[in-house]
């Protein structure tokens, strides 16, 4: 179904015969306006796991360098930010930094954006997490990487208030942000707790108050515990 779906919408694809006699195809203005017009980034991530959080961190730079050798042909490094472009060589050769790995996916798409000059459509294929250390890093670049490309600039670990929040979302356009903060329970009966730790730090290190020029700020606690989370909303800062 995936497969499906890139090979719709992918710009890079000329998806005409595949599609034809079928429904969809008879939608002549919905087809001109998505069929083949979009840059596509589908990600498998569900090889992604290992016995230690080291193992697992191993398995999603090498799903990352894998992405990134796929996109060389299409992407023109010397018209992009520079930055970008390093960032990108890095993580095609897994020798990128932690702050790179977490922050892939906004670096990739930013570089199709600027290349292209249209909206990234992204696919991901999600097993559960399955690395027995169940590492915050890892749970970090998790949330990270379901925001990116969804219409918000994520920012991750920057300096807010008087600490840096784990997710910062800016929805620019509609004067919006979203800080999440998030924490690891020990156990399941313990994640009612973390999550109001989490909401405790969002309010004690004033991330709020640090996000300026929006109109709205929603403060988001999440707990994990193995593959489960929570999350609590704090309704007033």
């Amino acid at each position: 179904m995936m497969s499906m779906m890139e090979n719709y919408f992918s710009i890079w694809k000329d998806s005409r015969a595949l599609f034809e006699g079928l429904a969809i195809s008879k939608q002549d203005k919905f087809c001109q306006k998505w069929m083949n017009q979009y840059p596509v980034l589908y990600i498998s991530f569900k090889d992604v796991e290992g016995k230690t959080y080291e193992g697992a961190y191993q398995m999603l730079t090498s799903c990352l360098a894998d992405v990134c050798k796929g996109l060389e042909s299409v992407v023109d490094v010397t018209k992009v930010n520079q930055a970008d472009a390093e960032s990108f060589r890095r993580l095609m050769f897994e020798e990128a930094k932690e702050s790179e790995v977490k922050n892939s996916l906004k670096i990739v798409t930013r570089m199709l954006h600027t290349l292209y000059r249209k909206k990234v459509i992204l696919f991901f294929l999600w097993n559960t997490i399955s690395y027995n250390d169940y590492h915050e890093d890892y749970y970090h670049a998790f949330l990270a990487g379901i925001f990116v490309g969804r219409g918000y600039e994520v920012e991750s670990n920057k300096e807010k208030g008087f600490g840096r929040p784990d997710i910062l979302l800016l929805d620019r356009a509609n004067r919006r942000a979203i800080i999440v903060e998030a924490e690891v329970a020990k156990r399941q009966e313990d994640m009612d707790m973390a999550c109001d730790k989490a909401i405790k730090q969002i309010v004690d290190a004033k991330y709020a108050e640090g996000v300026i020029g929006y109109e709205q700020v929603l403060c988001y606690g999440i707990a994990f515990y193995q593959k489960q989370a929570k999350i609590k909303l704090l309704k007033k800062i």
